[in-house]
């Protein structure tokens, strides 16, 4: 993560600093979860898979236990089986 934080190109350090706020602010990462998951359909969680992927590795329980909620019902319901295997090693990743 500091690779891209401290990256000498300024749009890459962009997405450092947003990988980093995801991993370790529970109410920036609670928003984004709100968003990727309400009605937009299984392609936005397409867009949203680096996303989930940095926070299905935070330490804070209250960004996992959301994640875990919401990945518990989607992982499931998903019509498109790429994403639906992808949600399932999230969902596995923040239960355990």
């Amino acid at each position: 993560m500091n690779d891209f934080v401290f990256h000498p190109n300024g749009r890459i350090r962009d997405i450092g600093k947003l990988f980093r706020r995801l991993k370790d602010s529970p109410e920036f990462a609670s928003q984004q979860i709100r968003h990727i998951f309400d009605a937009g359909g299984d392609w936005k969680l397409c867009d949203a898979m680096p996303l989930l992927h940095v926070m299905s590795m935070s330490t804070n329980e209250r960004t996992r236990k959301m994640l875990s909620r919401n990945l518990k019902r989607k992982r499931i319901d998903c019509q498109i089986s790429d994403i639906r295997e992808n949600l399932q090693i999230f969902y596995n990743r923040v239960t355990k």
